[in-house]
C-alpha cells in the first residue's frame, strides 16, 4: 500500500469514528423526550399524589414492588413534592439543553424513578424510552437547539485532541446502540406477531379494535367496515417490522423503513390513542435520519416557501 493510501485510508476511518454524526436528530430527540415527559408529568399534575405517591395507589398494591426509584426514599408527602416539581425543573432544563451533560444524567434518574413508581400507568412505551435515555446520556444531543450548542460551536477548533476524538468515538457508539435497540424491537415485535394466529390470519387488527379503551370509534368504524382496511393494516404492520432492521443497510431503502414505521406509529396513535407511545417511537426513529438528510429536507422545505412567497407577490 503506497503512503498516499495509507492516509486516505487513516482519514477515511477517522472520518468514520471521530467526527460526530447524526448530532441533529439526538438534538431533536432531546427536544421531543423532554416534551414528553412534560407532558407526562402536567397532564397528571392533579393526580400525582394518588398515582405514585403513599397516599395513593401505591402504599395498597404497589409496595411490594422492589425497584430503584427517588420516590422511594420517604413516605413524606413533603418530600413526594419536592421530587416531583425537582424532576420538571430538570426535564425543563434538559429540553431547552441547558448544562446537558449533567442534566440529561438528571433527566434519566428522574424519568426512569417516575415510570418505574408505577406501572399501572405505562403503555409500553416506558422500556425503550429508559433504553434511549440511558444510551443518550453518553451521546452529544446539545449540537442543535440548545443553550450548549453556541459553546459547542466555540470549541470546533480544539475537536481534534485525544479527548474530544474520544467523545466522538462515544457519541456514535451510544447512537448505534440506540439504532440497534430499535432493530431488536421491530424484529422481535414483528417475529412475535407472526407466530400470533390471528395475525396469521389477517383479523389481529379487527380484534384489537373491539377493546373499547383501545379504539378510536370513528377510525374503528371506518377499518371494521372495510376488510381491506384490516388487511393491509395487519399484513403491513408484519412487514415494516421484520423488514425494518434490513432497509436501514440501504441509504435508499432506509427512507422507506423510516417513512413506513412512521406511518405505522402515526395510525396507532389515531387509531388507538397510545399518542404517547406513538411519539416515544417516533422520537426514536429521528435518531435513524442523519444530518445531511436533515439539511436536504429544511433545504426543500425553504424552497418550498420560497415558491409560495414568489407566487403570493406575482398575484399582488
Amino acid at each position: 500500500m503506497t503512503l498516499e493510501g495509507s492516509s486516505t485510508l487513516r482519514q477515511r476511518f477517522h472520518q468514520l469514528f471521530y467526527n460526530e454524526k447524526f448530532l441533529i436528530g439526538a438534538s431533536l430527540a432531546r427536544i421531543s423526550f423532554g416534551f414528553i415527559m412534560l407532558y407526562y408529568y402536567l397532564i397528571h399534575y392533579t393526580q400525582r399524589y394518588f398515582i405514585w405517591s403513599y397516599d395513593g395507589i401505591f402504599n395498597e398494591y404497589l409496595s411490594d414492588k422492589e425497584s430503584f426509584s427517588l420516590y422511594n426514599f420517604s413516605t413524606s408527602s413533603m418530600y413526594f413534592d419536592v421530587i416531583y416539581h425537582v424532576s420538571i425543573l430538570i426535564t425543563i432544563l434538559y429540553l431547552c439543553g441547558y448544562k446537558t451533560r449533567i442534566t440529561s444524567i438528571l433527566f434519566f434518574i428522574t424519568t426512569y424513578s417516575i415510570l418505574q413508581r408505577n406501572f399501572l400507568v405505562a403503555d409500553g412505551g416506558d422500556n425503550l424510552v429508559i433504553n434511549i435515555l440511558f444510551f443518550l446520556m453518553f451521546a452529544n444531543t446539545y449540537a442543535y437547539f440548545s443553550f450548549d450548542s453556541a459553546k459547542w460551536r466555540a470549541q470546533s477548533d480544539r475537536r481534534n485532541n485525544l479527548f474530544h476524538l474520544v467523545m466522538a468515538l462515544i457519541h456514535n457508539i451510544a447512537i448505534v446502540a440506540c439504532v440497534v435497540q430499535l432493530c431488536i424491537l421491530y424484529l422481535t415485535a414483528g417475529f412475535y406477531q407472526l407466530m400470533g394466529e390471528s395475525w396469521n390470519s389477517g383479523v389481529a387488527i379487527y380484534y384489537i379494535f373491539q377493546v373499547d379503551e383501545y379504539a378510536n370509534p370513528f377510525i374503528r368504524d371506518l377499518i371494521i367496515n372495510h376488510d381491506i382496511f384490516i388487511f393491509v393494516g395487519n399484513y403491513f404492520s408484519i412487514l415494516i417490522k421484520i423488514s425494518f432492521p434490513f432497509l436501514l443497510f440501504n441509504r435508499y431503502t432506509k427512507y422507506l423503513a423510516v417513512i413506513g414505521i412512521a406511518f405505522f406509529h402515526i395510525g396507532i396513535a389515531i387509531g388507538m390513542g397510545l399518542v404517547t407511545f406513538s411519539l416515544i417511537m417516533l422520537t426514536s426513529d429521528l435518531l435513524i435520519i442523519s444530518d445531511q438528510d436533515f439539511r436536504w429536507m429544511r433545504s426543500k422545505w425553504m424552497s418550498i416557501l420560497s415558491r409560495f412567497k414568489n407566487m403570493s407577490m406575482i398575484r399582488k
